[in-house]
C-alpha cells in the first residue's frame, strides 16, 4: 500500500526463524563475455540467499529456476549468462522459500509448500538390486 515501508521477510525452517532481513537489493556487473557478478548491496551475514532466473516475467511457461544457493553471508554470485540471451534475476532470503523444510536443490517444487522432497522410484528393471 502507498506510504507503507517494505516489510521484513522472515524465513521459517523447522519451526525456527533463520533470517529476518530486508528484501535484497541487487547490482549486476558485467565481468566480460557472458559473465556477470550479481551483488546483494544490503546483504546480511546471518542468512543465505537463493538466486533465481527466468527468461520471461509473468509467464507460466517460464517459471523461476534456481541457479544458485549461497552460503551463510554470501552476497556475490558469479553467473555465466552464455546459455541465456535474455533474462531476469531475483534473489530470495534463505534456502527454503516455501517453508516445507526441504532446501531448494532437494525440493520437487521449490515454490510450492504442498510438495516436498523430490524422490524417484524405479520399479523395473531392478533385477534384485538394492539401491542405497
Amino acid at each position: 500500500m502507498a506510504g507503507e515501508a517494505a516489510p521484513s521477510q522472515s524465513v521459517w525452517h523447522s519451526q525456527r526463524v533463520i533470517a529476518n532481513a530486508q528484501q535484497p537489493v541487487l547490482r549486476i556487473e558485467s565481468l566480460g563475455t557472458n559473465q556477470f557478478n550479481i551483488v546483494i548491496t544490503n546483504g546480511v551475514t546471518t542468512t543465505n540467499y537463493t538466486l533465481f532466473w527466468t527468461p520471461s516475467l509473468a509467464d507460466e511457461n517460464y517459471p523461476w529456476k534456481v541457479i544458485g544457493i549461497g552460503t551463510i553471508g554470501q552476497t556475490n554470485f558469479i553467473v555465466n549468462g552464455d546459455p541465456w540471451p535474455v533474462g531476469f534475476f531475483r534473489m530470495l532470503i534463505g534456502k527454503d522459500q516455501d517453508g516445507d523444510g526441504w532446501p531448494e536443490w532437494q525440493d520437487a517444487q521449490p515454490l510450492n509448500p504442498n510438495v516436498g522432497i523430490l524422490s524417484i522410484t524405479i520399479d523395473s528393471p531392478t533385477n534384485g538390486f538394492n539401491f542405497d
